[in-house]
């Protein structure tokens, strides 16, 4: 298993890792745990309906992360899957991405995902040499906006009624980081 970083918070030892296949079980159990939490932020989470399509979406991902059209780390709690974060909507010769994350509702608000951010954006600026990363959040999803602050990310705009859920427009906020010189 390739380990791209480690850290700990708390008692927790967290590893951001290269995702795999034995990765796809644990995942889909929390899909399936958090479902009507994560179906009004992550568009994809209806299309996981079991262990089978969580495989070949990882499949997915790796065949994307080979032409680097995407970088996907699964997140480890004491060695077990709890989340995921990337980069997506690679545009290197604009030097920019977009980043999502999502987490077992077991560990949030522990400051895992912040610090896995940092660690993405620090590996997307120095190593990839991006300019801007994007971080888009439904204007109700009050958790990741608080990490786009937390983290010192800029409301670059709000796109009304942009995306949809049970049938109801939502806005979409618009987060953007720039690298520092």
């Amino acid at each position: 298993m390739f380990t791209f970083q480690k850290f700990v918070i708390d008692h927790y030892k967290v590893q951001l890792v290269m995702p795999e296949n034995s990765h796809a079980a644990e995942l889909f159990r929390i899909i399936n745990q958090d479902r009507e939490t994560l179906s009004r932020w992550m568009p994809w989470t209806p299309n996981i309906k079991t262990v089978e399509d969580e495989a070949q979406f990882l499949n997915y991902a790796r065949l994307k992360m080979a032409k680097q059209k995407l970088f996907m780390l699964t997140i480890l709690v004491n060695n077990t899957p709890v989340g995921m974060i990337d980069l997506h909507n690679i545009d290197r010769k604009n030097k920019r991405a977009e980043l999502g994350y999502w987490l077992s509702s077991n560990y949030q608000g522990l400051g895992i995902i912040s610090s896995s951010v940092n660690l993405v954006l620090d590996y997307a600026f120095e190593k990839l040499n991006f300019h801007k990363i994007i971080l888009q959040s439904d204007s109700e999803n009050g958790k990741s906006i608080a990490v786009a602050h937390r983290l010192n990310f800029t409301l670059e705009a709000i796109l009304k009624d942009q995306i949809t859920y049970n049938d109801d427009f939502k806005d979409l906020n618009i987060f953007v980081k720039f690298q520092h010189k």
